[in-house]
């Protein structure tokens, strides 16, 4: 957000916010640009009716869940209303120990999420390692 859409420097500026409606926007069209490059093995299989798809890591459930605050599965719709409250706050405003990534978390997962045809996420207290150890094709 604070490269590609606000156009400053990381180095110089710490935090995103406020984000406003039009970088909002700029931002989720930036996400689709990137969720368009999706390995079509993945995009294959979320084509496919019964694929749950799990939110791994902190983004999702620490990050996610806990701005949504209904749980730990969340749709694009509710992103949409979280997001829609947290527009124009500055960092104090969001008030989290993590306020400079809350707001642009939930901009990424909503443009993965629209981009990939993914309806619900079911989020999980794990890493990624956990995705690594449990896949069987790495341990043949």
């Amino acid at each position: 957000m604070i490269e590609k859409v606000k156009g400053l420097k990381i180095s110089q500026i710490q935090t995103p916010n406020p984000i406003s409606q039009e970088e909002f926007e700029a931002g989720l069209k930036y996400v689709h640009s990137v969720a368009k490059k999706t390995n079509k093995k993945i995009m294959d299989k979320l084509a496919q009716e019964n694929t749950l798809v799990l939110g791994i890591g902190g983004v999702h459930y620490h990050s996610v869940c806990g701005q949504i605050k209904s749980g730990k599965e969340y749709t694009q719709d509710l992103l949409k209303k979280t997001l829609q409250k947290k527009l124009g706050k500055t960092d104090k405003e969001i008030g989290s120990k993590y306020a400079a990534t809350e707001v642009s978390n939930l901009i990424l997962v909503l443009g993965y999420m629209q981009s990939l045809g993914i309806d619900k996420v079911k989020a999980k207290d794990i890493n990624i390692a956990h995705g690594v150890l449990l896949y069987q094709a790495l341990w043949k």
